[in-house]
């Protein structure tokens, strides 16, 4: 082989091996760029995925605690209306018993009010001396207020 071939041989290698390792670099810093790109961008997506997986555990463990939180609640001002209903319904009955207790002792009084003034009115009657057609007139006024008398006292006060 002539030398000229062989030297334009030799020249086309290195045109090809310096073409190759040019497009070799070219491609060896394109993948490393594209791989640290894809490496941060994925170590992103990755890092917002578990703070959303993270939130949604947060979200989920905060609704089961409000629910449990209302349960109680609820359960609460269950019982406490019940007691207070229960404390309603005993105040209303000793309120009645109260009033009950009053109305008696009220229909009592004016019951020995009553018979302290038939007797009082018998007793000014009684200390006087009476003609015989007086006490024939005043006989029913006298009958009627010994009758209130044993009515409102309880005491037989019959002639």
């Amino acid at each position: 082989m002539d030398e000229k071939v062989l030297e334009s041989i030799t020249a086309l290698i290195r045109n090809q091996l310096t073409a190759q390792l040019a497009w070799t670099a070219l491609v060896s810093v394109a993948a490393a760029w594209i791989g640290a790109y894809l490496g941060a961008y994925l170590g992103k997506k990755a890092e917002h995925r578990a703070d959303g997986e993270d939130f949604r555990q947060m979200l989920d463990d905060q609704i089961t605690q409000t629910f449990e939180t209302e349960k109680v609640k609820s359960s609460i001002a269950d019982a406490s209306g019940r007691a207070m209903e229960h404390l309603r319904k005993d105040l209303e009955r000793e309120m009645a018993f109260t009033t009950f207790q009053r109305d008696l002792i009220a229909r009592h009084q004016d019951a020995l009010v009553s018979a302290v003034k038939n007797s009082t009115t018998i007793a000014d009657l009684a200390k006087y001396e009476w003609r015989e057609e007086e006490i024939d007139d005043r006989r029913p006024k006298m009958t009627g207020y010994l009758h209130d008398l044993k009515m409102s006292a309880g005491v037989d006060c019959t002639p």
